[in-house]
C-alpha cells in the first residue's frame, strides 16, 4: 500500500510541477497568402482565375449587379499559439508581375490595368481567428469597353500582404500572383 500512496504522491508532483512554458508552443507562427501555395506548393507562387477545388467551389465570384469579378484572397496565421489579432497592409507588386512577363515565364499575358481593380489596403485579422478573406475587385464593364484587345490574354496581378503588426511574415508565401484567364470573363 505504501508503494501505491508514493506513486500517488510522485504523480501528483509532476502534474502540479508540469507549468506550460514558451517552449511548449511549437511550430512557426508566421502570416502568409494561403493562394500563394494553392496550385503547386508555393514553387510558383501563381493563382489561376478561374479555378475550382475538387468540390466544385470557385475561387472568384461575378457581382452581376456590380459587374464585377471578385477574385477570393485571403491572409492565414500557422502556428497553434494564441490568436491574437493582427492586421497586414496588401499591396501590388507590378515589378514582380512584369518581370515575369516580360522574361517570358507567364506567356500571352499582360498587366492588369489597374484602373480596373480595387484592393482593401490593409486587413484586420480579430483575435480569436486564424484567417481573413479579402476581395481582388475588377470592373468586368470597364475591361470588356476599354481593353478589348486583351481578349485571350491572361490578364496579371502580382498582390502580396506586408508589415504585420503581430507575428512574422512568411516571406515566400506573402504575393500571390493572379492570372486571369481573360476567356472566361470577356466575350
Amino acid at each position: 500500500m505504501h508503494v501505491i500512496g508514493n506513486s500517488f504522491f510522485i504523480l501528483f508532483v509532476l502534474i502540479i510541477s508540469c507549468n506550460k512554458s514558451d517552449s511548449d508552443d511549437f511550430g512557426f507562427t508566421n502570416v502568409y497568402m494561403p493562394q500563394a501555395a494553392m496550385r503547386d506548393g508555393g514553387r510558383t507562387n501563381n493563382y489561376q482565375v478561374p479555378w475550382s477545388t475538387t468540390n466544385g467551389t470557385k475561387n472568384y465570384s461575378v457581382d452581376s449587379v456590380a459587374n464585377s469579378i471578385n477574385v477570393v484572397l485571403g491572409v492565414y496565421r500557422a502556428g497553434i499559439q494564441d490568436s491574437n489579432g493582427f492586421s497586414v497592409d496588401v499591396v501590388t507588386k507590378n515589378d514582380t508581375a512584369n518581370l515575369l512577363i516580360s522574361n517570358g515565364t507567364l506567356t500571352n499575358a499582360v498587366l492588369l490595368p489597374a484602373d480596373i481593380y480595387t484592393l482593401p489596403a490593409s486587413v484586420t485579422v480579430p483575435a480569436g481567428q486564424r484567417e481573413l478573406t479579402f476581395y481582388l475587385k475588377v470592373d468586368r464593364k470597364k475591361l470588356i469597353e476599354k481593353y478589348t484587345a486583351f481578349s485571350g490574354k491572361r490578364l496579371i496581378l502580382a498582390v502580396g500582404i506586408t508589415n504585420p503588426s503581430h507575428y512574422e511574415l512568411n516571406q515566400s508565401l506573402s504575393t500571390t500572383i493572379i492570372i486571369l484567364d481573360s476567356k472566361t470573363f470577356m466575350p
